[in-house]
Parts: C-alpha cells; sequence; structure tokens
C-alpha cells in the first residue's frame, strides 16, 4: 500500500491543480497612449493568452466597454487613469503633487467574447478611443485562425458566413482527457491494492 499511495497522492494534487494551470483564458490586450486632452493614440492590440487585468471598483471618471454586434454591453469597467503623480512626504503629512502628465500609457486585458463587436474607452461618458474588433483581428488572409480571435462573426471573410457556434475549446476537451486518464489510473492502482492484500 505505502508503495501506492505516494503515487495516488500525486495524482490527486495534480487534478485539483489543473484548474490552477487553466487560469490562464483568451484575452484582448490593448496597449494606447492617453493625453491630458482626451486624446487617445493605439499602440498595440492582440488577441492572447493571459489574465485579465483588475480594474478599480470606484469610479475614475474613465470607464472601457465591450459591446456585442447587437449593441449588447458585455463587459465594463473602470480605469485607474490619472496624469497627476503623488509621493507621500513625512508621517502625518498630505501627498505632495510632483507633477502633472501630458501622457498616459495604458495596458488593459480585457475578457474575449466570441460577439464581441466594438471596445470603447470613455472620459465623463466622452468617447475617447472606439475599436471595431474585426478591423484588428481579421487579417483576410483566407484562414480562420481561431488563436487570433478570427470567428464566423468578426472575420466572416476566413471563416465562413454561418451563425457561429459557442462551442468549448480544444483546451477544455484536451483537460477532460487528461482528467478522464488520471480517474482510470487511480482506478487500477486501487484495484491493483486490492489484488495484492488478497
Amino acid at each position: 500500500m505505502r508503495n501506492y499511495s505516494g503515487l495516488i497522492t500525486f495524482l490527486l494534487c495534480f487534478l485539483f491543480m489543473l484548474p490552477v494551470v487553466n487560469a490562464q483564458e483568451k484575452i484582448y490586450s490593448v496597449l494606447f497612449a492617453v493625453y491630458s486632452n482626451d486624446t487617445v493614440i493605439l499602440k498595440n492590440f492582440a488577441v492572447q493568452e493571459g489574465l485579465q487585468t483588475h480594474f478599480p471598483t470606484s469610479n475614475t471618471g474613465y470607464y472601457v466597454e465591450i459591446l456585442s454586434y447587437s449593441n449588447e454591453k458585455l463587459f465594463q469597467a473602470n480605469l485607474g487613469i490619472s496624469f497627476t503623480i503623488h509621493v507621500m512626504t513625512a508621517p502625518g503629512e498630505l501627498p505632495e503633487i510632483i507633477t502633472e502628465l501630458e501622457e498616459v500609457l495604458v495596458q488593459l486585458r480585457l475578457p474575449y467574447f466570441d460577439d464581441a463587436k466594438r471596445i470603447a474607452v470613455y472620459h465623463l461618458d466622452k468617447k475617447i478611443l472606439d475599436l471595431d474588433l474585426a478591423d484588428y483581428i481579421c487579417n483576410k488572409n483566407n484562414l480562420c485562425e481561431a488563436e487570433l480571435g478570427e470567428n464566423k462573426i468578426n472575420c466572416a471573410q476566413d471563416c465562413g458566413t454561418t451563425t457561429p457556434q459557442g462551442g468549448p475549446s480544444k483546451s477544455i476537451y484536451i483537460y477532460v482527457v487528461i482528467i478522464a486518464a488520471i480517474i482510470v489510473i487511480i482506478i487500477f492502482f486501487i484495484y491493483k491494492i486490492k489484488v495484492a492484500r488478497e
């Protein structure tokens, strides 16, 4: 029994760690510069695997939205954009304003949606950035590249024009197969232990 208990423990730990391994997900990575006059310049956009940005819960005056093709709000979050740098002085004193910035570089990692049409950034309800996702995702090379975010909604040229399906991703199937294999191995070792005892 001692020979197999370590292996069974390892397999069970691996099984419970799978959700942690799969914590990364498909995201929109958006890098842009915001100027104090509400000018915005997009620096980079990509669909990739990663972790989402942690967004502030308080209203900052800046926020981001992801909208669907039917104009449904799929996601909204506040953005921590500030053009003032503060530094703490001696304990008990108020923060001292060091400088006012003209430009802030913002990196967002936003959740991916198959049916997303636009990403928009607002300052006090004024739209300062508006990205039509099809313009950045669909490369029109006649290959449907799901890893780049292309699908039948945002890239009909490459992926066809039929109604898109929101089926599970390949990674889910891989994890199901791994979990099934681990369960079979555990059952096999439990059976061998029972046979050895008899």
